[in-house]
C-alpha cells in the first residue's frame, strides 16, 4: 500500500526524469 509522500516522491522524480531527457534531446538534436 502506497502513501501519499511515496506517490508525491515518484511523480516529482518522474517530471525530473521527463524534463532531464527533454533537455537531452534538446541538445543533441
Amino acid at each position: 500500500m502506497w502513501t501519499l509522500t511515496d506517490f508525491i516522491l515518484s511523480y516529482f522524480v518522474n517530471q525530473i526524469f521527463l524534463t532531464l531527457l527533454e533537455l537531452l534531446v534538446f541538445l543533441f538534436q
